[in-house]
C-alpha cells in the first residue's frame, strides 16, 4: 500500500471556487483555473496566489502555458482563450462551428503545436499557436481528456471511463491502451517519459508500465484519505 497523506501539504489559495486545472511552466510560476472563470497566478512556487481578472464567467476546465507569460485555456461551451501577458488579459481564439460543447483538456508540445480534447470524441490540433485548428477523427473515442505529451510525437489521454489511448505520430492516429489487472476503470494516467507510466483505478489500484504502455503490472494500492483526518 502507498500512504500518500504524509507526502502532501495543504496549499491555501484564498477562494472557495472549484479548481479544474493547474500548470507550472517554470519552477516559480504557476497558474490555476476553475469554475466560473476563476484564474489565479503564483510567482513564488505556489506559496502565495493572486487572483487575476476573469476572462469568462463559464467554467475553465484546463490551462497550459508554453512559457511564463504565454498560455492557453479551454472553456466549456465552445471557447478557447490565449494570453500573452501572463494572464492580465485574454483573447478568444477562432474555433470551428463543429467544435464540441465541452472542452476538457489542452496541451502544447512547443510554442506552436497544441491539442485540445473534449466531449463526443472532439479532438483538434494547431500548428500555428492557436490561430487555426484542424479536427482529427478518433474512432470509438467517447469523451476525451487528460491529455499529456512526453515529447513532440508521443502522447497519451484518458477520460476516466475506460478510454485510454496513445499516439506515436503527434496525434494523427491514436491506438487503444489496454491497462490490464484493474477491477474498475482508470481514473488517472501519467507518463513522466515515453517508457514509464502509472495508472490509478477507481478501486485504488496502481499499475505501472516500463514499455510505453505495452504491458502493465499492479504495483500497489493507494490508501484512501479521510478528509476529516
Amino acid at each position: 500500500h502507498i500512504n500518500i497523506y504524509a507526502q502532501w501539504n495543504s496549499m491555501y489559495i484564498g477562494t472557495c471556487q472549484l479548481f479544474s486545472g493547474i500548470h507550472c511552466p517554470t519552477d516559480n510560476t504557476c497558474y490555476i483555473v476553475g469554475h466560473y472563470g476563476y484564474v489565479a497566478k503564483s510567482i513564488d512556487q505556489a506559496a502565495t496566489w493572486t487572483e487575476l481578472a476573469s476572462p469568462t464567467i463559464k467554467n475553465i476546465t484546463d490551462c497550459f502555458f508554453t512559457d511564463s507569460i504565454t498560455g492557453y485555456a479551454c472553456v466549456q461551451d465552445v471557447l478557447l482563450l490565449k494570453t500573452i501577458n501572463g494572464g492580465i488579459s485574454w483573447d478568444t481564439l477562432n474555433t470551428p462551428d463543429s467544435f464540441s460543447n465541452f472542452f476538457w483538456s489542452i496541451k502544447f508540445t512547443n510554442s506552436l503545436t497544441g491539442y485540445v480534447a473534449g466531449a463526443y470524441g472532439a479532438f483538434y490540433k494547431t500548428t500555428n499557436a492557436g490561430a487555426s485548428w484542424t479536427k482529427i477523427n478518433i474512432s470509438n473515442a467517447g469523451s476525451l481528456g487528460n491529455l499529456q505529451f512526453v515529447n513532440d510525437s508521443v502522447g497519451y489521454m484518458s477520460n476516466g471511463g475506460g478510454y485510454n489511448k496513445k499516439t506515436t505520430n503527434a496525434g494523427l492516429y491514436w491506438q487503444n491502451l489496454n491497462i490490464t489487472g484493474f477491477s474498475s476503470n482508470t481514473t488517472a494516467l501519467h507518463f513522466p517519459n515515453s517508457n514509464y507510466g502509472y495508472a490509478i483505478s477507481g478501486a485504488g489500484e496502481c499499475s505501472r508500465t516500463k514499455d510505453g504502455g505495452a504491458t502493465w503490472n499492479i504495483i500497489s494500492y493507494v490508501t484512501s484519505i479521510d478528509s476529516n483526518d
